[in-house]
């Protein structure tokens, strides 16, 4: 069996129109990075194949596991230069169809040739139509390939000798509004660097809000396709090892993007106030807690964040006076924890 992963690479075509030089330099550094990572991932044996041109490529690969492992990587590596992609994984072919017309010569003298490649099957429709309608950053897996890979990740033993280990599906949401008003379910794959406290992640977090805040002062559209990639980040984060002190009610262990997130109203106050859909960010946070805290009856973790995440009333009081307005990427179950938790130990500590 064979996939395919199609990606468009974002940002090129603001890049043609405003800046044609550093356009140039950065197709030049995406393709010395593809064929980096591509060289470092796949073997002959893999039967791989990767068309590119310009600011979008196409790889069929018989190898499931590897193709993850390239796509994965890579996007963490151009994320940390501020480079992003939209990407579609599925099943199937290419089909693809070679032709040349002329020969290219290594030659000074005028010369006529053409160069073409057609790809030609049907699975290669399915897995464009996959992209096109994923208006975000990130790694849209088809339901097949949810599926098989569900069964690669299914033990740590398994993913580790697949070369997997630490790689998990995580259940995303793109915008299908302008607004952030609509939100659309999709599953990604994992950040490896999202729970960490350190430089890398600070590096990472601080690019992409800057790269977020010149995107929505450039347009809505441009805007929205932030939204999946930060849903897809902190759903990748670990929240085990966050503590919350009972009597100084100070929190500690806590994933950097977590602090930066409910910090932004004083941090960055320009993003804060202008972004769409920030509310969703904070009812993810809230999901991660409540899943794990709720079970080990750490409650004063949830009362810490819910508390905090309420305090930002400019963006949270649309939901709080009315739980129906709450997104669907907090789970029923945990939805009725939290109204739980904040009748009992916010409203009534508020008395």
């Amino acid at each position: 069996m064979s996939y395919i992963a199609y990606f468009d690479f974002l940002g090129t075509k603001d890049l043609i129109q405003n800046d044609p030089a550093r356009y140039s330099d950065t197709v030049r550094e995406i393709e010395t990075t593809l064929k980096s990572f591509f060289k470092a991932t796949f073997s002959k044996a893999q039967n791989t194949h990767m068309y590119y041109f310009s600011d979008c490529a196409y790889i069929q690969c018989d190898c499931l596991p590897s193709l993850v492992r390239f796509l994965v990587s890579l996007r963490e590596h151009l994320l940390s230069f501020g480079h992003y992609f939209k990407a579609s994984l599925s099943s199937g072919i290419l089909g693809q169809n070679i032709f040349k017309e002329g020969e290219e010569k290594k030659s000074i003298e005028p010369q006529s040739y053409m160069i073409g490649v057609s790809f030609t099957s049907k699975d290669i429709v399915n897995a464009y139509i996959l992209q096109n309608q994923f208006k975000g950053i990130g790694i849209y897996l088809s339901n097949d390939v949810y599926q098989k890979l569900k069964k690669e990740l299914l033990t740590s033993q398994k993913a580790k000798k697949l070369g997997l280990y630490g790689v998990e599906i995580i259940e995303s949401f793109f915008s299908i509004d302008l607004n952030c008003k609509n939100i659309e379910k999709y599953n990604d794959l994992s950040y490896s660097f999202a729970s960490k406290t350190q430089k890398g992640a600070i590096n990472i977090f601080s690019s992409l809000c800057k790269d977020y805040f010149k995107a929505i002062k450039k347009s809505p559209s441009a805007g929205r396709y932030y939204l999946s990639v930060f849903i897809t980040i902190l759903r990748s984060c670990n929240v085990d090892n966050i503590e919350c002190d009972i009597q100084s009610m100070e929190i500690s262990n806590e994933p950097y993007i977590f602090t930066e997130l409910l910090s932004l109203r004083e941090e960055k106050p320009e993003l804060y106030n202008e972004a769409k859909g920030l509310g969703i960010l904070y009812f993810v946070i809230l999901d991660k807690i409540i899943e794990y805290h709720y079970e080990k009856e750490s409650s004063n973790v949830i009362t810490y964040y819910l508390k905090k995440i309420i305090a930002l009333n400019e963006v949270m009081d649309y939901y709080f006076l009315d739980f129906d307005n709450i997104p669907n990427v907090i789970s029923s179950k945990n939805k009725y924890i939290l109204e739980k938790e904040y009748s009992e130990n916010v409203i009534e500590n508020w008395k």
